[in-house]
């Protein structure tokens, strides 16, 4: 039975939301329920659980409800009275409800796409996945829908017409997409699979999607539209399905059953891009531009820059500029390189001499010889013999020689979280702006760490000899044999080795910006909390450089500035219980720094459970600035911005200059500042419970902008302005003027950190009247300058963001 809740409007519906949020599907679920909090006007406290199994019911029996987004292990515990949700419960007994994803009509949706396309056979891919019951039945259901309506549609579903193909290892997938009728239409299982297969697609040099059409499932899309061609994919439309989720367990608690029988989940909707044959620009007059250079071939090719600016009714230079902004390229660029593309299809499926292909393209002979050269390292010649039988069949030979002027460096890594994808996105922003430089996403599932079995083929090895260079996230490890053959960088600090390379964060810098921002609010107790360096189940300490690190850089900034060592107390990720006794034994206002981001969760999470208030009772700083996680800390947590993405930016950079200057560079660690802390209100204000201290906090913080003076602050305080300057001396040690001159420092670092505007523009955001007066404040806290600060701890990845955003 279930129970019903006699719910006091006073009182906030607590709802426990399980998922995780390290993978696209959890951050999309998360993003469903935090939206519904957005526009719903229900009192409703939601906690995350997440990353482990629950060990007691207890955990969970004194919620109201529960929306089940995970898999069994981390269900099993649940309480069985409890109102409670599922989505998408594929493969487990749903307690109450569940709302689905219909799979089925994935496989339809991806179907009809391809079919669209004219292809000449049809595949499914089923890669990009963790192994597990309810991904095998996932798959299962995506290809029965898939095969069902190709039968619909007429196809013939036997080889080579349809094939279907299991990841085993990299080279496995080579020989079955080669081999493979073309044009051929693939959908893959994941977003993450269809990168496997443009990764793949561009080592055999087949063209997406005139021999290659690609659809994957997620619409995750900071995946899809990372690299380039762009990739299509069936949008499972979860946030919306979390959405109604949340909505009929609302219903469920309060004991309304017309929720149930209202809920009709949304259908999946395919979002095309390149990988179709669809544009995904933006700019319509750019995509425009684009299905004249790609479409009609016979036009296509007798087409000039021109004749595409009158078609698309603006001029020349106007469309120049727009291809600039949009594709970093020309439109004359964007025409040789459709061209040459043709020209390559052709070497490789035509025997026709080349001076007939030269006129087939419009294109002089020998301007078309030399272009092709200059952009494929070959002569054509020598281009077509490499796809000539015998040779076609020799991955390696082919993607080794396909164009010895680019620099192919391999990306590997799970994606398993924010972290990963923005080291990602970083990398490939370098990557981008130079056209000499290729990099290659390989996404690794489920991998073992320990070296000798992640690659126990040699086939698959023997694929990653291809690339130049890697850089490596943590959860994967390379062949022994590859360290030391190629410069590789690793984007953690746990390893070490004399052959390689590794880059991290300054983690002893994080801990001081976290202490200067606690010490900025006068707080006289501070912890840190961070994981056991004690593994029960493997009897061993852990070495971790950045718990140490973080706890050092913490404690000495505190020392340095007069803290008692007493006062700084250490707690670790334990059982519920103890972390539970830890929190209560703190002093009221004391300021928690944690380790990241998801133990800030937890600990928030266990605050609300012993009555202590945030940031009233504690102030709770976390690190990452996660935005998967920091909304679960109503309503909003600080965190320090590591910026990993200027961790990728940085590692592919340091990996090309390795390259061309081999005898320079020696193996080495080296280490990157964080960007800034990004404050929200788990930290705002001051510690103290002063009424007219924390008035005038929050007047300076709403109106940061405009030219205040000390008067117009004293004035929202009821107080004089002798006895609040002796109250702000006390508790902040800084007179109003200092503190406000402070908060102005503190909003331009964000913004210099976190957009590209310009330094006068900041300058003014922040309530500088004078740039001049600025730039020497700036220079004078921080020892630099603010373009030199912004070089040094700045996002290669920057937006226009406008004050109220940070």
């Amino acid at each position: 039975m279930i129970r019903h809740l006699d719910q006091s409007k006073d009182k906030p519906l607590r709802i426990a939301i399980v998922v995780d949020p390290r993978w696209a599907y959890g951050r999309r679920v998360i993003r469903g329920a935090i939206q519904y909090l957005k526009e719903k006007p229900d009192n409703i406290h939601l906690d995350l659980f997440s990353g482990q199994p629950f060990s007691k019911t207890s955990q969970l029996s004194e919620y109201d409800g529960i929306l089940e987004g995970s898999s069994d292990a981390l269900l099993e515990h649940l309480p069985e009275n409890c109102p409670s949700v599922s989505i998408d419960a594929i493969g487990r007994q749903s307690r109450s409800c569940s709302i689905p994803i219909d799979h089925r009509g994935m496989g339809t949706i991806a179907a009809d796409t391809l079919h669209s396309r004219g292809v000449v056979s049809y595949a499914y891919f089923d890669g990009g996945r963790n192994l597990s019951a309810e991904s095998d039945t996932r798959s299962t259901l995506r290809r029965e829908g898939f095969k069902k309506r190709l039968q619909e549609l007429g196809i013939e579903l036997s080889s080579p017409n349809f094939q279907t193909h299991s990841h085993n290892t990299f080279n496995d997938l080579l020989k079955w997409l080669q081999d493979l009728p073309k044009p051929t239409g693939i959908f893959a299982y994941s977003d993450s699979a269809s990168l496997e297969l443009a990764e793949a697609c561009r080592m055999l040099d087949l063209l997406i999607p005139r021999e290659v059409a690609i659809i994957g499932a997620g619409n995750d899309t900071i995946l899809c539209s990372l690299l380039h061609p762009a990739l299509s994919s069936v949008d499972t439309q979860t946030e919306t399905i979390t959405y109604q989720a949340m909505h009929t367990l609302i219903g469920l608690i309060r004991g309304d059953s017309a929720t149930l029988s209202n809920t009709t989940p949304p259908q999946p909707q395919a979002v095309l891009r390149e990988s179709t044959g669809q544009s995904s620009t933006p700019n319509k007059t750019v995509s425009k531009a684009l299905d004249i250079i790609y479409s009609d071939e016979d036009r296509a090719e007798r087409t000039t820059a021109q004749d595409i600016a009158l078609a698309t009714g603006v001029s020349l230079r106007s469309l120049q500029r727009l291809f600039k902004q949009h594709l970093e390229t020309t439109v004359q660029q964007a025409l040789l390189d459709a061209r040459i593309e043709r020209f390559k299809y052709y070497l490789r499926t035509t025997d026709l001499p080349i001076e007939e292909l030269s006129t087939r393209l419009h294109i002089d002979c020998s301007s078309l010889r030399k272009s092709f050269t200059r952009i494929t390292g070959h002569s054509p010649g020598h281009y077509r013999s490499l796809f000539k039988k015998g040779a076609a069949h020799n991955h390696r030979k082919i993607n080794g020689a396909i164009n010895p002027k680019v620099l192919t460096i391999g990306f590997l890594s799970p994606l398993s979280g924010q972290a990963d994808l923005d080291a990602l996105r970083g990398a490939e922003e370098y990557a981008r702006q130079h056209r000499d430089i290729r990099l290659a996403l390989r996404a690794f599932w489920n991998y073992p760490t320990d070296a000798s079995s992640t690659y126990s083929s040699d086939g698959e090895s023997a694929s990653l000899e291809n690339y130049d260079a890697f850089i490596v996230t943590t959860e994967v490890q390379l062949p022994a044999k590859l360290i030391g053959k190629k410069p590789i960088i690793y984007l953690d600090h746990t390893r070490r080795h004399s052959l390689a390379w590794s880059i991290g964060i300054d983690n002893w810098d994080i801990g001081a910006l976290a202490a200067q921002h606690f010490l900025s609010k006068g707080y006289r107790h501070f912890a840190f909390c961070d994981y056991p360096r004690y593994n029960v189940e493997t009897d061993h300490t852990l070495i971790d450089y950045r718990f140490s690190g973080r706890f050092a850089g913490f404690q000495d900034t505190l020392t340095k500035a007069g803290v008692p060592i007493h006062e700084i107390r250490r707690g670790y990720n334990s059982e519920d219980e103890p972390l539970l006794v830890w929190l209560k034994n703190l002093p009221r206002k004391t300021a928690l720094f944690t380790f990241n981001d998801a133990l800030a969760v937890r600990v928030a999470r266990l605050c609300a459970q012993a009555n202590l208030e945030i940031p009233n009772d504690i102030a709770l700083l976390g690190v990452d600035n996660d935005e998967s996680l920091c909304p679960f800390v109503p309503p909003g947590l600080s965190s320090v911005d590591i910026g990993f993405d200027r961790l990728g930016h940085m590692a592919i950079k340091n990996l090309i200059n390795i390259l061309k200057n081999p005898n320079s560079a020696s193996a080495l660690t080296f280490s990157q500042q964080a960007c800034s802390v990004v404050e929200r209100s788990s930290t705002q204000g001051l510690a103290t419970d002063d009424p007219a201290l924390n008035a005038a906090s929050r007047f300076i913080t709403h109106h940061i902008a405009e030219p205040l003076n000390v008067n117009e602050i004293v004035s929202v305080s009821d107080v004089s302005r002798r006895t609040l300057e002796t109250r702000f001396t006390k508790v902040t040690g800084h007179t109003i003027h200092e503190h406000l001159q402070q908060k102005r420092l503190e909003a331009a670092t964000n913004l210099l950190t976190r957009t590209a505007d310009s330094v006068d523009h900041i300058a003014e955001s922040c309530g500088f009247k004078h740039t001049r007066h600025f730039c020497q404040r700036f220079k004078q806290s921080t020892g630099q300058t603010p373009l030199a600060f912004r070089k040094s701890r700045g996002r290669p990845l920057l937006q226009k963001l406008s004050p109220e955003c940070l």
